[in-house]
């Protein structure tokens, strides 16, 4: 019961420095945003640039192979 707990308190800033939306849920993120210019890929460039510093500098790699995307 405390393993659950102590990951919600060690990602709890994970999203800071985010401007899109962010589901949190047990050890699953998701990150989405409307995309509807080029500003706003931009924006979620950038937002997935932080996601990725963020990972590195607290030593918590996402595991790409569960990565999917909706079009």
């Amino acid at each position: 019961m405390l393993g659950p707990i102590l990951l919600v308190l060690y990602i709890n800033d994970i999203d800071e420095y985010i401007t899109s939306k962010i589901l949190k849920f047990a050890d699953d993120t998701k990150n989405y945003r409307t995309v509807n210019s080029l500003e706003v890929i931009d924006s979620l460039r950038a937002d997935l640039h932080n996601l990725v510093s963020w990972a590195v500098d607290w030593q918590l790699l996402f595991n790409i192979d569960n990565v999917n995307s909706c079009i």
